[in-house]
């Protein structure tokens, strides 16, 4: 059988591919609220490709968060690097910001919750050192 001709995508490009707003393939996965693809995306990408920004300046979780793709958020959020997006940069909000500017009011309560369990276990953390 001869070789299949045309392009083909190998996992070490994956993270060259975006679209006209400036998606990577975990924006859109994150976005359209497909939590299997954003996962195995990611183990293939690598977390750093969650700290991308758009055009509009959202990562794929600022951007699930927009879409109202929570299951996708809540798995960023607990599983990789994104927790950190809990808290504000100097540059950008915190995911708990968006989520109230995009009226996603129960997914603010959750990460303030969130956030709130942080802290004391820091401060705990402290305190026995």
């Amino acid at each position: 059988m001869p070789p299949v001709a045309g392009p083909y995508l190998a996992a070490d490009n994956l993270d060259k591919i975006h679209d006209e707003c400036d998606n990577n393939l975990l924006h859109v996965a994150a976005s359209k609220g497909h939590a299997e693809c954003l996962q195995h995306l990611t183990s293939l990408m690598g977390e750093d490709c969650l700290n991308e920004r758009n055009n509009e300046q959202l990562t794929p979780a600022g951007l699930a968060i927009k879409n109202g793709q929570l299951e996708c958020v809540q798995w960023m959020v607990s599983e990789t690097e994104a927790i950190a997006e809990l808290s504000c940069s100097k540059d950008h909000p915190s995911l708990i910001h968006y989520a109230g500017f995009y009226g996603q009011v129960w997914l603010s309560f959750t990460f303030s919750k969130r956030l709130i369990e942080m802290f004391i276990q820091e401060f705990q953390f402290k305190i026995s050192l």
